[in-house]
């Protein structure tokens, strides 16, 4: 974001790109975002709200509703059958639970639009979120499982509208600059098409972590019921997935391309979820900026765009950074590795003991 006394221009990138309809709706968005800071929240929220919720329809229908009816689902099937009644559990079932349960599964809509419905689901799900003790039983406490945590995670997930609509609502009336809002999508670089070296085999990608593909390496990673060839062919198969390049890296990339026009940046970028490892490691060796945090998982496949619009400076500076990136995978491949057959090794010698 860049932001001037009576204007802001903001920067979005998103992993799969953009529409010509999504430019269409963030250009209305910002108009909105103007109009909320310089008229009466009250006339002005509502617009945005529903722009919101509107921009969000096939995602909620697709996504969303499926992905939390199966997780409510999961999660009673798994109390019904511990047949739970303990205080924590019957906390979880207070009336803020009962009412999004009620919304999901009630297939009589009593004349509502898909608006009110969506916009009663999504408020439900905020209410559970901002609850503490619903928090702690399906996902801090040590009774939480996985059903639980897949629950709380579908409900934050669907919650994440409102929460951002409380934010865009908040910075608009906080920060005069909104007055006039810029809205711009970073177009999607397209990955190479015809990577410069074929991609690597599984021996060849053992041999980098400096470990052997041998019976006792197999054995402790691939187990008993798999060998080596099953998973050479499978390993394969994987390399030849498209590769992606995730918003954070488009948007350092963008931002770099255009850096003369685009002085006095804020030097954060807002994620909604934490960095994967990759991008994590990218952004902090290439510098300036710096994101929410790291999850610390690797995500396959994942790649940079071409450079040939780079200055020179920024090129070196890019190469710099994917080399630290690949060395820092290199080490966290390998730790895992070793760590499993350290893990077989402690088995076998147990087993040797007892």
């Amino acid at each position: 974001m860049k932001e001037a006394e009576d204007n802001v221009v903001i920067w979005i990138a998103r992993n799969q790109g953009f529409s010509d309809v999504d430019k269409l709706a963030f250009d209305k968005l910002g108009k909105v975002l103007g109009s909320l800071s310089c008229d009466s929240a009250d006339q002005s929220e509502v617009p945005l709200w529903e722009d919101m919720v509107l921009y969000q329809q096939n995602r909620i229908e697709q996504s969303y509703i499926p992905d939390l009816r199966a997780s409510f689902k999961a999660y009673d099937a798994v109390c019904i059958r511990n047949d739970s009644s303990t205080t924590e559990n019957s906390s979880v079932s207070d009336a803020a639970v009962s009412v999004l349960r009620t919304l999901l599964f009630d297939r009589d809509s009593n004349g509502m639009s898909t608006l009110e419905k969506h916009t009663r689901l999504i408020i439900a799900s905020y209410n559970l979120r901002r609850t503490r003790n619903i928090e702690e039983v399906l996902y801090g406490s040590p009774s939480a499982t996985s059903k639980s945590k897949s629950l709380w995670w579908n409900v934050c997930a669907l919650a994440r509208i409102r929460v951002a609509f409380q934010n865009f609502k908040d910075i608009a009336l906080t920060l005069p600059s909104f007055e006039q809002v810029t809205i711009i999508l970073v177009p999607y670089p397209l990955a190479p098409a015809n990577p410069f070296q074929r991609p690597l085999n599984l021996k060849q990608t053992f041999g980098i972590l400096q470990l052997d593909l041998g019976p006792a390496t197999t054995k402790a990673i691939l187990g008993l019921s798999r060998t080596v060839a099953v998973i050479e062919r499978e390993f394969a198969e994987r390399q030849k997935q498209k590769l992606n390049v995730h918003a954070e890296v488009q948007m350092l990339r963008s931002l770099s391309i255009n850096e003369s026009s685009t002085p006095g940046l804020f030097s954060y970028l807002g994620c909604s979820k934490l960095s994967c490892f990759m991008c994590n490691c990218f952004i902090q060796s290439y510098g300036r900026f710096t994101t929410r945090g790291c999850h610390g998982r690797l995500f396959k496949p994942w790649t940079v765009p071409s450079v040939d619009r780079l200055l020179p400076g920024q090129a070196d500076r890019t190469a710099k950074a994917l080399i630290v990136v690949q060395k820092e995978v290199e080490k966290k491949l390998k730790a895992s590795v070793e760590g499993h057959i350290r893990h077989e090794r402690t088995s076998v010698m147990e087993e040797a003991v007892f």
